[in-house]
């Protein structure tokens, strides 16, 4: 394998925010990670996602399939100043029940959670309800970050929700969920000034097949 110095990547991505800068922020705190070895990684099943990740990072990195996991592609980069500012911002080793929520300009916000959402949402369709089918969620294993996630969202006008905790074999997991018509909202402040197309393809889709079942956003 090529040494790290190879590859091309904008080392200042994370020192300055802006949309595109939020939106990885928000995959990376919900489903990247940094190994033991100082590299960052961001492990999805989705390569077409990665790679938009890729191109408006600045990188040349190569999206490797993992020889471990079917259909799962490692997007990966080791550089220590980049390492150093994604700690700062809450990405750190083994932060799945620690991780805290970065302080986001109110201006980026939308573009945050629309990475947490497409990091550690769902989404899905109830089709018995054919009117009002859509069901939207957050899920952590951090309770604070829930809470900050859950103030964040009322800030940007979805409504007060209560937070659940689920028991797993794993440990306690804490979440929020809405309904259809308060996911309509969600919808409206995750994608309205979405750039790039940086957000995952078939949660955007699941949203517009609910959409046209219920009859469209004023539905």
């Amino acid at each position: 394998k090529l040494p790290q110095q190879f590859y091309d990547i904008n080392e200042n991505f994370f020192r300055n925010w802006s949309s595109e800068m939020a939106y990885v922020l928000g995959l990376l705190i919900t489903d990247g990670c940094i190994s033991k070895t100082g590299t960052v990684l961001l492990c999805m099943n989705d390569q077409e996602l990665l790679e938009k990740v890729k191109k408006v990072m600045g990188s040349t990195h190569k999206i490797e399939l993992s020889k471990y996991q079917e259909k799962l592609y490692i997007f990966h980069f080791a550089r220590e100043n980049m390492v150093r500012d994604l700690e700062g911002l809450g990405v750190v080793p083994k932060k799945s029940l620690i991780v805290t929520f970065p302080n986001v300009p109110d201006e980026h916000l939308a573009d945050f959670i629309r990475g947490v959402f497409d990091g550690d949402g769902s989404i899905f369709l109830d089709k018995r309800s054919k009117n009002c089918p859509i069901r939207s969620a957050f899920y952590s294993g951090s309770e604070y970050f829930m809470e900050k996630l859950e103030d964040s969202l009322t800030n940007l006008g979805m409504p007060k929700r209560r937070i659940s905790q689920q028991k797993t074999k794993n440990g306690v997991y804490y979440g929020i969920r809405y309904a259809h018509k308060d996911s309509l909202k969600l919808f409206n402040i995750l994608y309205k000034n979405a750039k790039n197309r940086l957000y995952l393809d078939r949660k955007y889709g699941r949203f517009l097949e609910g959409i046209k079942m219920g009859g469209g956003l004023d539905g």
